[in-house]
């Protein structure tokens, strides 16, 4: 396990949509996030890449919610 924090998501299962791993902030991958954002890094070893989120920006966190949220609660 990566040791650090994993903040989770519960609509129709649990989820986990943000890791905060070395002060750094990422969000997995999801292809409808490739407008927003575009550095991608590894967590933590042995990980796949995800997205670095610049947890200091709160307009860019709203958008990233409501594109991820949205699309999750559109499966319900």
């Amino acid at each position: 396990m990566f040791g650090n924090y994993c903040i989770y998501v519960h609509l129709n299962e649990k989820k986990p949509l943000f890791l905060l791993c070395d002060e750094r902030l990422f969000i997995k991958c999801y292809e409808r996030l490739e407008t927003l954002l575009d550095e991608k890094d590894k967590p933590f070893v042995g990980a796949k890449e995800w997205y670095v989120v610049d947890f200091e920006n709160l307009s860019l966190l709203e958008e990233i919610l409501e594109k991820v949220l949205r699309r999750e609660n559109a499966k319900i």
